[in-house]
């Protein structure tokens, strides 16, 4: 028989985030299950179980506090980042240090690119291109293969066993990639 030690952490061993995650792991097994009808659903219970109860021990401190603060400004935050890019021959952007491919059309013009909290829209002047899934993390990409099948097209075995659908009239294999 051998003779493990178990150690008990401490508010001071922990970070803010980790006692955070703690009492979410423990409001959720007193609640029984982790299933939620929705997102909403979620936050509510996160406000009203967790940060609440949180912050109820340092009240008398918060309003002490808030007397100090000095007032928001008038005018509100921007929702979103803008970025000006240029498309590459690739058919891709780089917003942050992630890679998004866009419709093939657009190679060597300049688009607008908003990163929201949850998307990132491509806009070509006053028009809507795209809304993708904003990624997480660092350097990832999101490539749709609807952006760039023409090229895998032109190569044998590069799409397998696709096949290619007929072309609108409007479409088309995009030019040579081209240095401007």
């Amino acid at each position: 028989m051998t003779l493990t030690m178990r150690l008990r952490l401490t508010a001071p061993d922990l970070g803010a985030s980790d006692l955070f995650k703690r009492a979410l792991d423990q409001a959720l097994s007193v609640r029984g299950s982790r299933d939620f009808e929705s997102v909403e659903a979620y936050v509510t219970f996160v406000q009203t179980q967790v940060v609440a109860k949180k912050n109820a021990r340092s009240a008398s401190r918060l309003i002490e506090e808030r007397k100090h603060l000095r007032p928001l400004p008038l005018t509100r935050l921007p929702e979103y980042t803008t970025h000006h890019l240029r498309v590459t021959c690739w058919s891709t952007i780089t917003v942050g240090s992630h890679i998004y491919s866009v419709p093939s059309r657009l190679m060597n013009h300049e688009v607008e690119a908003r990163r929201y909290a949850d998307i990132v829209e491509s806009w070509l002047g006053d028009d809507l291109l795209e809304a993708m899934p904003r990624i997480r993390g660092e350097k990832g990409h999101r490539i749709d293969y609807r952006h760039v099948i023409w090229s895998l097209v032109k190569k044998p075995g590069a799409w397998g066993r696709g096949r290619e659908r007929p072309r609108s009239s409007s479409g088309g294999a995009p030019a040579r990639c081209r240095r401007v």
